[in-house]
């Protein structure tokens, strides 16, 4: 009675092992990024070019008119 057992154990068993085991993933080291540098602040209020000025200046001229 108890080889029966044994053995219906055994064929019971036999799926899980041909199951794929779970890799255990060792840690990686992160490698020590170079110094990032803080990104450039946009200007908000820059002053304007000449050549935005002379648009400007024309465009208001088109509108008096």
């Amino acid at each position: 009675m108890r080889a029966l057992c044994w053995l219906l154990a055994a064929l019971l068993s036999m799926p899980v092992l041909g199951q794929e085991q779970p890799v255990e993933k060792k840690p990686v080291a992160k490698k020590s990024s170079a110094k990032k540098q803080p990104a450039a602040k946009p200007k908000a209020h820059a002053k304007p070019t000449p050549e935005q000025i002379r648009r400007f200046n024309e465009l208001e001229k088109q509108k008096a008119q």
